[in-house]
């Protein structure tokens, strides 16, 4: 049998030492590397559908957990446009630049794929026009490789990926335009919660809520349907729902973050009935949020 030849392992480029440390400090949850693809996702959507602000994309978390001796394996899947080559190329090759997100209003992005190979080692399937580009991410290393680049998915026999474990495209019955991303997580690396627990934190995590909200026919709102499957199918919605309160100050204010920079805000302050449970920051329904088109910080 003839050996098969794949491309080497590409040093991202920028500094190896600070980008590490960055990336380990950024993603040290399975929760947090979700949020990173699940906005990614989002964004992705919004780009196809521009110029739509009240657009609505498909989400879907397949989640395997493993154990002691066996790894974690979580998969990220939409159906927007997906990626080509050249795309995918941009967005691995260089760690801390400002891509502009050509035209998701949440801005920039460079890092959070990467980086969320801080816990896992990452595997890329996507299809644009039909045509199927697949790379890896190497956990902790800051090195990937592209295997397969714009391949027609009616001609799958000589992929390259297909000799990899951990991509699993070929065991679909019908490929369309999206992307999966895969994360393969070793052992004992992380916590790695139960799925009830996983759900709980994905419909309380700050960042996401506007992505799941209840709160319909509003821009940038209720812009994903997002649902985890667990390795016996089970299926959990995800949706975020905003406690019960009485909204007391609503009024636009305005800010001077420089000299001769002025910028409109819009100031609300909400007041619930009882005290709120006590939660770590991540998820706490009380404090103060700061919102700009979209992303929340």
């Amino acid at each position: 049998m003839k050996k098969i030849r794949l491309p080497e392992w590409k040093d991202v480029e920028g500094s190896k030492r600070i980008s590490q440390q960055t990336m380990l400090k950024s993603i040290t949850s399975l929760t947090q590397a979700l949020v990173e693809l699940i906005t990614n996702v989002d964004d992705a959507y919004e780009r196809l559908n521009q110029p739509n602000k009240k657009y609505r994309g498909n989400c879907a978390i397949f989640y395997d957990r493993g154990g002691e001796t066996r790894p974690t394996t979580v998969k990220v899947s939409d159906r927007a446009a997906g990626m080509d080559s050249d795309k995918l190329y941009s967005v691995l090759k260089k760690h801390g630049d400002k891509i502009k997100s050509e035209g998701a209003s949440r801005g920039f992005f460079a890092r959070g794929l990467i980086d969320t190979s801080s816990i896992a080692d990452v595997f890329i399937q996507t299809i644009k026009n039909k045509k199927i580009t697949t790379a890896q991410i190497k956990n902790q290393t800051m090195q990937y490789k592209i295997l397969d680049k714009d391949n027609p998915i009616n001609k799958m026999n000589k992929m390259l990926a297909k000799n990899v474990e951990g991509f699993d495209f070929y065991k679909e019955k019908k490929l369309r335009d999206g992307t999966d991303i895969i994360l393969k997580i070793p052992p004992k690396i992380i916590n790695i919660p139960q799925v009830k627990s996983l759900v709980n934190n994905l419909k309380t995590q700050y960042q996401l809520r506007n992505i799941l909200s209840e709160e319909k026919n509003s821009d940038f709102k209720n812009t994903l349907d997002l649902n985890l499957f667990d390795k016996k199918k089970e299926k959990y919605s995800i949706i975020f729902s905003a406690p019960k309160a009485e909204l007391i100050i609503d009024k636009i204010i305005t800010l001077k973050p420089r000299e001769g920079k002025k910028i409109k805000a819009v100031f609300k302050l909400y007041k619930t009935k009882n005290p709120m449970d006590e939660l770590s920051q991540e998820y706490r329904h009380y404090g103060i949020l700061v919102q700009g088109i979209k992303a929340i910080y």
